[in-house]
């Protein structure tokens, strides 16, 4: 008798099961939305600095290399091209990354 009691509990039970996604706290589910990740997966927050250093630092580097060209046609510019553009296309780039914030407070334009 124990044993049918119990069978029809778990035959109750099993025709009740869901398998869809239930969402028991929503304070969780809030605070897994907030929460940083790398490829879908959680990660920590030193994790992700460094990930956005590395781009960051690409990014950098492309820009000193790009502005450094730019300077040298600049102060040696080909014989089509005129100082005074090789200078403004210097400035105006300067000054769209300064807008950006890229370049930072501290750069100096000439």
């Amino acid at each position: 008798m124990d044993r049918e009691v119990r069978l029809m509990r778990y035959r109750e039970k099993r025709k009740n099961r869901r398998f869809e996604k239930t969402i028991r706290y929503a304070s969780r589910k809030a605070y897994a939305e907030t929460r940083p990740r790398i490829k879908g997966r959680f990660a920590k927050r030193t994790e992700i600095e460094a990930e956005v250093d590395r781009i960051y630092s690409s990014v950098a580097v492309a820009t000193t290399t790009f502005l450094a060209r730019i300077l040298y046609m600049a102060l040696f510019p080909p014989s089509e091209i005129s100082i005074d553009l090789c200078w403004s296309i210097m400035q105006s780039f300067c000054f769209g990354f300064l807008s950006l914030g890229v370049l930072g407070s501290n750069a100096v334009l000439l």
